[in-house]
């Protein structure tokens, strides 16, 4: 039997803040929701996980899954004005850009097809 091997892919998530960002990332890095009653603006967060050719998730140093993994360096960036100018960090190291907004709000709809992703693939092919 061959030994696992790992390949180190890296995911920008952007968007308005408040659309559910962090709230993804946990639901689907942990399998669990976040309490929806307490809102913490992210400024930046990274999270390392793996995740196995058979659809298993671990800690992304966890050597003993069994089977081929890719680990995703995921980049929890900030929604907020505030923090824009922290962005082009997370694009420079992201193989995939996941663009997210929220269905109640045209408005965070607006803003990604507007602003977010064209400055995403401006950033990415720089």
């Amino acid at each position: 039997m061959s030994s696992p091997t790992s390949t180190l892919k890296g995911v920008a998530v952007i968007g308005d803040g408040a659309v559910g960002k962090t709230s993804l990332l946990i639901r689907g890095a942990l399998g669990k929701c976040p309490d929806p009653e307490v809102y913490i603006p992210t400024v930046a967060n990274n999270y390392c996980i793996a995740v196995a050719q058979d659809g298993s998730v671990g800690e992304a140093d966890d050597d003993t899954m069994a089977s081929n993994v890719v680990k995703l360096c995921v980049y929890d960036t900030a929604g907020q004005e505030d923090y824009l100018r922290l962005r082009p960090m997370a694009y420079a190291n992201a193989h995939v850009i996941l663009i997210c907004f929220a269905v109640d709000d045209p408005e965070s709809l607006n803003n990604v097809v507007d602003k977010a992703s064209n400055k995403a693939v401006q950033q990415r092919n720089t």
